[in-house]
C-alpha cells in the first residue's frame, strides 16, 4: 500500500500542478483524487488506505480492487495530460 500510495502521488505531481498536489494529505488527498476520477472510488472506505495505510501497523483491504482502480486512475490521468 505504501508503494502504491507513493506511485499515485508521483503520478499526480507529474500530470497536475505540483503546488496543488504536493501539500494534500488525508481526506483532502482522497477528495482531490476523486475530483480527477470517473467513478469516485477514492472517497470510499476501500481507498482510505491510500491516505493512512502507510502509517498503520496492519491493513485489511481488497488489494485487487485497490490496484485495479489505481491503475485505471493512473492510465486515465496520464492520457488526459499528454
Amino acid at each position: 500500500v505504501s508503494s502504491l500510495s507513493i506511485l499515485m502521488r508521483r503520478t499526480a505531481v507529474t500530470v497536475h500542478e505540483r503546488s496543488t498536489v504536493a501539500s494534500l494529505n488525508g481526506s483532502e488527498w482522497l477528495e482531490w483524487l476523486d475530483q480527477h476520477d470517473s467513478d469516485s472510488f477514492f472517497c470510499s472506505e476501500q481507498a482510505s488506505v491510500l491516505a493512512d495505510g502507510p502509517f498503520r501497523p496492519s491493513i485489511e483491504c481488497d488489494a485487487e480492487q485497490l490496484l485495479t482502480h489505481c491503475r485505471r486512475w493512473i492510465i486515465d490521468n496520464l492520457r488526459r495530460h499528454r
